[in-house]
């Protein structure tokens, strides 16, 4: 497989998200949800229905066989209109909103615009849920170029909220693979996605994959890097989208959706998977994204900046990569 990367040094910059919606007929009454802010906007979801747990942040009480229905609030503070992609993930599965919207909505949003998606999940089942809503910043930007900055300097932002469901906390069983690793590279962000197990170029920069050829249908091979540079070993679940839509990876003889995977703390460690390409030949958009602590309570989190943005404000994801699939 033939592909072309970009090689940039350790020390890499973050770039600004966006995002927008449609509007809600009703609107919530007290308590005010807590608001969050992220590079060039300011979100936050409150609940309709469900009771929200007073000083418990992204916190919310359902009842059994109910959904949980509330908004999402995002107001853009660049100075020019911004493009994005949004939807939702319940569970770390990707769904609709609501059950009358699309599974991907593409919106622009204007400078200084507030806008409002409505929420929706399905009836959910006795116990913890993770609920979030994940959204892209000009999601096709520079679609024809895979040496583009921009597919470098990429972020996923999602607003995530747990859902205690029937007065019960208890998560999802869920099995995790338990990973070991070298050590860690407290310069490096926590997810990278690479066809190689080593990853690294010359004078210790990282490469940065933006390009991969594929045949239709064909099993693509990658190494998803995960770094924790954290004092806690690091649960996170892995998933992969082309065109924003999620797609199963392929490791250990199964197809996953998502992976979950544990790394000990202060430890550096390649996961080989595989992905299939799309069936017809074209230009997608591949990305890779992980959650942190899948299934932890939001209310339990230290209140701290470093622990809202790496949690609950941005998932942790490879670069935009340019999929050509002929």
């Amino acid at each position: 497989m033939f592909k072309s990367v970009i090689c940039i040094l350790l020390s890499l910059l973050l770039i600004s998200g966006l995002s927008a919606c449609q509007p809600i007929a009703t609107q919530p009454a007290t308590p005010q949800p807590a608001l969050r802010s992220a590079p060039g906007l300011t979100v936050s979801v409150r609940g309709a229905s469900p009771i929200h747990i007073p000083d418990a942040g992204e916190t919310y009480l359902v009842d059994e066989n109910m959904p949980f229905v509330g908004q999402f609030n995002l107001q853009l503070l660049h100075d020019e209109a911004v493009a994005f992609t949004l939807t939702c993930l319940l569970d770390h599965l990707q769904i609709p909103c609501t059950p009358d919207v699309p599974l991907l909505q593409d919106l622009t949003l204007e400078p200084g615009e507030t806008l409002v998606l409505r929420l929706e999940t399905p009836a959910l089942r006795r116990g913890s849920h993770d609920f979030s809503i994940t959204y892209w910043l000009n999601p096709f930007a520079d679609h024809a170029d895979p040496l583009a900055d921009s597919r470098v300097f990429f972020s996923t932002y999602r607003q995530r909220i747990s859902l205690i469901v029937g007065e019960n906390s208890t998560p999802p069983s869920i099995a995790t693979e338990r990973l070991s690793g070298q050590r860690a590279y407290r310069e490096l962000d926590y997810l990278y996605a690479n066809p190689q197990e080593n990853p690294f170029g010359e004078y210790g920069s990282i490469v940065i994959e933006t390009h991969l050829h594929a045949a239709p249908n064909e099993l693509v091979d990658l190494y998803v890097h995960l770094n924790n540079r954290l004092n806690i070993d690091m649960d996170m679940a892995v998933t992969a989208f082309v065109d924003y839509q999620q797609v199963p990876l392929f490791r250990n003889g199964a197809w996953q959706i998502p992976l979950y995977v544990a790394v000990p703390t202060h430890t550096w460690q390649p996961v080989a998977v595989q992905f299939q390409a799309p069936s017809e030949p074209g230009l997608y958009e591949f990305v890779v994204v992980g959650a942190l602590f899948p299934y932890a309570r939001m209310d339990a989190l230290p209140e701290t900046d470093e622990v809202i943005d790496v949690t609950i404000m941005r998932a942790h994801s490879s670069a935009r990569i340019l999929l050509e699939v002929e």
